[in-house]
């Protein structure tokens, strides 16, 4: 199943991201994300770098990781700490 959110606005989007949760809670769910709110509750995060895996781990695990690539996206937008990238969902 192939599902586009990235031309919705953010409540619908939060919506669907709810409803994903809710449907999909004991399967394992593949996401491309285009905003960092749709993964920052996911069990782990694949970050891809020229087409492999850079990272995989846990959120909380890659913000703690002072050289993570995601960690370092998130700082980017000012999210510096696991506490603030919760907020974002």
């Amino acid at each position: 199943m192939k599902r586009r959110t990235a031309s919705v606005d953010k409540e619908t989007d939060g919506l669907i991201q709810k409803t994903i949760q809710e449907a999909f809670a004991s399967s394992t769910v593949l996401t491309i994300a285009h905003r960092f709110n749709t993964i920052t509750n996911y069990d782990r995060i694949m970050v891809l770098d020229s087409g492999k895996v850079a990272e995989f781990a846990l959120p909380e695990e890659l913000m703690e990781n002072e050289s993570s690539m995601f960690r370092e996206m998130m700082s980017a937008m000012d999210i510096h700490t696991v506490q603030q990238m919760k907020t974002l969902t």
